[in-house]
């Protein structure tokens, strides 16, 4: 029998939810599993799972502080800590043992193994024509990490990214909005219908999108959003350290259900 459930052209990427270490540096790192969980985007491959609904959803298990998906793949340090390999997270902790960060035949290796395929997965479900927006999903602390210029600063409830001004318009000539400022302001609206009691739903601030949606629009010209909910939606925080995650199934099952509803609304409004 035919399921009535309405597939959206949607396609979810989720690059940061995953916590585990790959075994080709795995004597190498120092994190701790709370610290890979922390520096990660934890529960993004449960919230953004709505692969029954839409065209495609890609994930990975890898932690985003050994190979981080939302970077450009010669991002390396020296010259970023922060890139595609890390050296320290967000709060400042290092990352690998003294000495024992990867040689460039490793970091090949590692790249080749997790970080292109990744990259192929998304390109190849843009080529087959089933996609008409592609969303790039997050979660983000409530205030800016450690690292941050404004550390501490409390941040947004929800985050939506186009690369782009706090109206989605073009901010620069040399990277135009990854969707049309009309799609972005119209998104906006629906999850502030159901998360503007919780707190602001902003444009581009303070996430205007990375390199997962640059550059696969510039690549296909299929409209791409970044998509950052607050963590403090479904983890307790006491002052700048998490106590503990939100354990209610139904609270959890109900942030799901606004997200996709924000997400299908948008999309029946804009189609």
């Amino acid at each position: 029998m035919r399921s009535l459930i309405r597939q959206y052209p949607f396609l979810i990427s989720i690059p940061h939810g995953g916590d585990r270490v790959p075994p080709e540096v795995q004597e190498r790192v120092v994190l701790s599993p709370q610290e890979l969980s922390y520096n990660s985007d934890p529960r993004t491959r449960e919230i953004y799972d709505f692969r029954e609904r839409v065209a495609g959803v890609i994930d990975t298990p890898i932690a985003r502080s050994i190979i981080d998906l939302n970077r450009a793949p010669y991002d390396l340090p020296p010259r970023n800590p922060d890139g595609v390999l890390k050296v320290v997270t967000a709060t400042g902790t290092p990352v690998y043992r003294e000495g024992r960060f990867p040689e460039l035949h490793l970091i090949n290796r590692l790249l080749g193994r997790y970080y292109y395929p990744y990259h192929r997965r998304i390109s190849d479900l843009l080529e087959s024509g089933r996609i008409g927006v592609a969303f790039d999903c997050h979660s983000m602390l409530p205030f800016a990490p450690l690292m941050w210029p404004d550390s501490g600063k409390s941040r947004p409830i929800i985050c939506l990214g186009n690369s782009g001004d706090s109206k989605g318009e073009a901010s620069n000539r040399r990277s135009p909005p990854t969707c049309p400022p009309a799609w972005i302001r119209e998104l906006a609206g629906t999850f502030h219908e159901v998360f503007g009691d919780f707190g602001e739903v902003a444009i581009n601030e303070p996430y205007p999108g990375g390199f997962i949606i640059r550059s696969h629009f510039r690549q296909k010209r299929i409209p791409w959003i970044q998509v950052e909910i607050s963590r403090a939606l479904y983890e307790e925080f006491s002052g700048e350290t998490m106590a503990a995650p939100v354990s209610d199934p139904p609270a959890f099952d109900a942030l799901r259900t606004r997200i996709f509803w924000a997400m299908s609304t948008f999309w029946e409004n804009v189609e």
